[in-house]
């Protein structure tokens, strides 16, 4: 199983907006900048400023629980499953408890190669009076990667294929089984040469490994 690579954390998307004439709260999504085809991407929800609930909708399959963040003492979560999304509600016992981290968000892992936007959508940010203040969309950019990508450049080629040499002979962690077999070895060396050479597609990790019998 490959292991995620940790990216530069962006705001893709901010939203500064006034809850109340003497009140800004601003709200984001952050995570890695990249990641790679298949894998779950860990997102937070966090604002600044002062909030007293804070409502959402992610897709369907993602994971919601309360962020660990500056501020998370005394916040509560309450999602539900709707036709279409999982609508959450996050608020506190007094205004100023959704400060800093207010989720964390887990999507399931993104297939398609290229940059794609993770949206909150309906987000509806609730004044220190609890009227509604704005609703807004965030989200967030990440590039999806081949996992036969190594050095995240858009490309796989010749550097890839030195990474995995480095893995194959013990220099280096284990991060890219190339064919799932559990090791890095002369055969995942052979695979991701090939997809350099363009004789094999990725992503391509298989279900069961290369050669085995049928």
């Amino acid at each position: 199983m490959m292991k995620s690579r940790p990216g530069l954390v962006i705001a893709a998307v901010v939203f500064a907006l006034a809850a109340e004439a003497s009140a800004q709260v601003t709200v984001t999504i952050t995570g890695p900048s990249t990641t790679r085809s298949g894998e779950t991407i860990t997102a937070s929800v966090d604002l600044s400023g002062n909030a007293a609930a804070l409502q959402f909708e992610v897709p369907l399959g993602s994971v919601v629980t309360l962020g660990s963040g500056a501020g998370a003492a005394g916040k509560q979560l309450a999602c539900a499953n709707t036709i279409s999304s999982i609508r959450c509600l996050i608020f506190g016992l007094n205004p100023n408890l959704l400060t800093g981290q207010a989720a964390a968000l887990v999507f399931p892992g993104q297939t398609t190669l290229g940059v794609v936007t993770l949206l909150a959508t309906n987000v509806v940010v609730a004044d220190p009076t609890a009227q509604e203040a704005a609703h807004l969309v965030v989200g967030l950019e990440v590039t999806v990667l081949s996992p036969c990508d190594l050095d995240s450049d858009g490309s796989t080629d010749v550097q890839d294929v030195l990474l995995i040499v480095q893995q194959a002979l013990g220099n280096a962690a284990c991060s890219d089984d190339m064919n799932a077999d559990g090791a890095c070895n002369i055969v995942d060396v052979q695979v991701l040469a090939n997809v350099a050479l363009g004789a094999l597609t990725c992503p391509l990790i298989p279900s069961a490994p290369i050669g085995a019998g049928g």
